[in-house]
């Protein structure tokens, strides 16, 4: 009887390379000059081989309230087939630090190895970076982008991205101070904009503006513009997005507050259920998350 060691990745998947958390795990090598009828160690049990966790099916989104976005609402959002689009409140109310004017816009959302950032406001052009606590309902500024409106940020396994509609710019994102470089242009003046992680098979990030309702892939290294902006049969206002790596999927939303799909090839987005009475931000999970079920 042979033994069987097991490399297992943290819980959050996100700290494994994306393509490596997306591959079925093609199990321990064989370890031939062991003795096959050599006694097992006692400290040791035959177990079967263990695959990654699966992609929990919900999303997660901030809900801007109230009178005047003083209330933030933390909803996940189901996207298994039993109950699509179903919310339930994480928490009903997210506070935000001394620092941060309660008045705020949350304006994207990403996890980054299992920890869940936000950008929103400090001065009135929505420039610093959150991080959310979905088991104390608190949020921690991370710090500064350096640059001025940034309403879509998203990961690839460890690094950072966003979008900056003041400047034009794909930027990188350190996630541990929230400081941004300059990467790429866009490819026209952009307003309202979304930004996500294609997926292990491109490894790209996808934008959508809100000003022209087109789709645009970047260069991950470079922010360079990659073939032509694809045009997409809905009217976005304001824009959230987020590729979900259980599903394989591109999930978006707007002002209307519906449950959208993208397809990336052919420009069709399905309309889904309400999720919201506005949307402009998606996170989605790449494992299990603490307070999150």
């Amino acid at each position: 009887m042979r033994r069987i060691a097991l490399v297992l990745c943290p819980l959050m998947l996100a700290a494994c390379s994306p393509e490596v958390a997306l591959q079925p795990d093609a199990g321990p090598a064989f370890d031939a000059s062991r003795d096959a009828e050599a006694p097992l160690d006692a400290n040791l049990v035959d177990v079967a081989v263990i695959g990654p966790a699966p992609i929990p099916n919900w999303l997660l989104t901030v809900e801007n309230g109230g009178v005047d976005n003083e209330v933030h609402r933390l909803l996940r959002i189901s996207v298994a087939p039993a109950d699509y689009g179903a919310t339930r409140v994480i928490c009903p109310d997210i506070t935000l630090p001394a620092s941060v004017p309660a008045s705020n816009i949350i304006s994207s959302l990403t996890f980054n190895r299992g920890r869940l950032l936000a950008s929103g406001r400090v001065t009135a052009n929505g420039d610093s970076m959150f991080e959310i606590d979905p088991c104390t309902c608190t949020a921690t500024l991370v710090g500064g982008y350096g640059f001025e409106s940034v309403p879509g940020i998203t990961s690839i396994d460890a690094e950072m991205f966003g979008i900056t509609t003041a400047s034009d710019l794909v930027i990188g994102i350190n996630p541990a101070t929230a400081m941004g470089t300059r990467l790429g242009a866009l490819p026209n003046d952009w307003g309202t904009a979304g930004l996500s992680w294609s997926g292990p098979i491109r490894n790209s990030l996808l934008g959508i503006s809100g000003v022209d309702d087109t789709l645009v892939e970047f260069n991950a290294r470079t922010g360079a513009v990659i073939g032509t902006p694809l045009t997409l049969d809905y009217d976005f206002g304001s824009v959230g997005m987020e590729f979900h790596p259980g599903l394989n999927r591109i999930f978006a939303c707007s002002s209307e507050g519906m449950l959208l799909v993208v397809d990336a090839t052919t420009g069709s987005v399905t309309v889904g259920p309400n999720i919201s009475p506005t949307c402009n931000n998606l996170a989605a999970p790449f494992g299990t998350v603490d307070c999150i079920l």
